[in-house]
């Protein structure tokens, strides 16, 4: 299977394929894969930051005896601005400190700031360069970045197989969005063997950490009978936990799923199952969807008329 890269990913909706003709190559009915990148991405690199002056000048201190952690920890004071002047050139100064003495996590934020262009020119090529030293040394984010990297063609050239084996080895260190990832390469078949198994235990293993994409997949695999044993009560609750996380076409599927009798909820009567539909519907543009919810909800269908 190849990944469809005709046009930018659709909203995440592993069922689109279903409505679609001519049929494509089965990644298309897939979520798109987890971005690894969103915007202020080193922000989410550091959870740990120090805000108070005392904090910054005992960083301050450490980084001035050449450990690479404070460097690291220094620099992203700088380039957020938390507890000194906003600084670019500085923290891109402390990162390449870091760096040059091999601390993974330094590397992978340096990566970042030239992949995303903060605080340095654009330089796809050189945030690979970056990625690469710290994915090789086990730095599971790193990894990931390194594997969306090969997925999309940025900064080095386009290879599902070597995305799937980096996202493959950041999942196998927990990381969560890149568990999901490659759960979606081995559903399609993509840089690795086809194997519904393995995309099922991948999917599952993001979802238990909290992962939103993986919580719709399971439901979806559940729903279906895809990799797992069919179970309509599995495949509610994994909804459910999606779509109390803001995931619409979870709470889509699990409208439709109570809707037609397929799943039990006791918070969940027919009008709120309803409502369930037409706020995942109206957020996904799924105006079939959106109809059959105000059907419902206004009396003119019947229960027997509702398909999931």
């Amino acid at each position: 299977g190849k990944l469809d890269r005709s046009r930018p990913p659709p909203p995440a909706d592993r069922d689109a394929w279903r409505r679609r003709t001519p049929p494509e190559t089965p990644l298309d009915r897939d979520a798109p894969l987890a971005p690894l990148h969103p915007p202020s991405a080193v922000r989410d690199a550091l959870r740990d930051m120090p805000t108070s002056r005392h904090e910054v000048r005992q960083l301050q201190r450490a980084a001035g005896l050449g450990e690479a952690k404070a460097q690291r920890s220094l620099a992203l004071c700088y380039l957020e601005g938390d507890g000194v002047a906003q600084d670019n050139r500085e923290a891109i100064r402390l990162f390449r400190l870091a760096a040059g003495q091999g601390h993974a996590p330094a590397q992978h934020s340096l990566g970042i700031c030239y992949s995303k262009g903060e605080g340095v020119p654009q330089d796809q090529a050189a945030g690979v360069g970056w990625f690469r030293l710290a994915a090789e040394q086990g730095c599971a984010p790193a990894q990931a970045a390194l594997a969306e990297c090969y997925r999309e063609g940025e900064g080095v050239s386009q290879d599902d197989e070597e995305a799937a084996r980096w996202f493959r080895r950041a999942a196998e260190q927990g990381h969560a969005d890149a568990q999901f990832n490659i759960s979606v390469y081995y559903r399609a078949g993509c840089g690795v063997p086809q194997d519904a198994g393995e995309a099922a235990r991948w999917e599952r293993r993001a979802a238990e950490q909290g992962n939103t994409n993986g919580q719709y997949a399971v439901g979806h695999s559940y729903h279906h009978g895809e990799g797992v044993p069919q179970d309509d009560g599995e495949a509610a609750r994994w909804y459910r936990l999606a779509a109390d996380q803001g995931y619409p076409r979870a709470a889509v599927n699990l409208g439709l799923m109570v809707l037609n009798g397929r799943a039990q909820e006791e918070q969940t009567d027919l009008a709120a199952a309803a409502r369930l539909v037409a706020g995942g519907a109206q957020q996904q543009e799924d105006e079939h969807a959106r109809k059959i919810a105000l059907r419902v909800l206004s009396g003119h269908m019947d229960m027997k008329e509702v398909v999931s």
